[in-house]
């Protein structure tokens, strides 16, 4: 099949990949300054907002999470798109209109249809 050819082949493309990922990462230089930045923000940010007691953190949570809760009940009141349906849906009364006529007999808009 050509044994050694295949081995050298893949020993040229990694020594091909070798050198050139090397070259893909230039110029990286000139944005090092900005990321060490950031990183020292985000790091400053972080050590500022830790919170060394977690359950401070919960309890806080759960304090918020309770006020916003009243306030959309006071906001929210009363359900009044709700329409206001009879015990049975039409659908059920038909069914059961169609029931009491018998087996075999078919109401349909208020006509009869069935035994003659």
């Amino acid at each position: 099949m050509g044994g050694p050819k295949i081995k050298y082949t893949f020993l040229f493309l990694c020594i091909t990949f070798a050198t050139i990922i090397p070259s893909l990462m230039a110029h990286i230089g000139h944005y090092d300054e900005v990321w060490r930045r950031r990183a020292e923000e985000a790091k400053e940010y972080a050590r500022q907002i830790y919170e060394p007691h977690p359950e401070n953190v919960t309890l806080a949570f759960n304090q918020k999470l309770r006020n916003t809760m009243k306030e959309l009940k006071e906001v929210k009141g009363t359900n009044s798109t709700r329409r206001g349906l009879g015990t049975k849906s039409t659908v059920d009364l038909a069914w059961s209109q169609i029931q009491l006529i018998g087996v075999g007999d078919v109401t349909l808009i208020g006509q009869t249809i069935g035994k003659d």
